[in-house]
């Protein structure tokens, strides 16, 4: 996969902008996620694993990028390990 330099929640690949940033315990924005996965300074679903993150990410994703659930899940699968809160969890 080719690099990505889109800004991206690093939980759910989503593309970050002021409508989205998630926020830090301090009430302060989050630039690293986004308000879905990171709120007041910590994880919403902290227990999530990073597969059923891509199955969950997939759906935003494919509108995003405006491509079909199939072609969202291979895209979210090969992003979100390469993603600050996954790439912990593969080592």
């Amino acid at each position: 996969m080719a690099e990505d330099t889109t800004p991206r929640c690093q939980s759910c690949g989503r593309i970050l902008n002021l409508d989205v940033f998630g926020s830090n315990a301090s009430g302060s924005m989050n630039f690293d996620y986004c308000k879905h996965c990171f709120q007041k300074g910590a994880f919403v679903n902290p227990d999530v694993t990073l597969p059923q993150m891509v199955e969950l990410s997939a759906e935003h994703l494919g509108h995003e990028m405006d491509i079909e659930t199939p072609e969202a899940i291979v895209f979210a699968s090969q992003l979100l390990p390469t993603l600050k809160r996954w790439r912990s969890s593969l080592t």
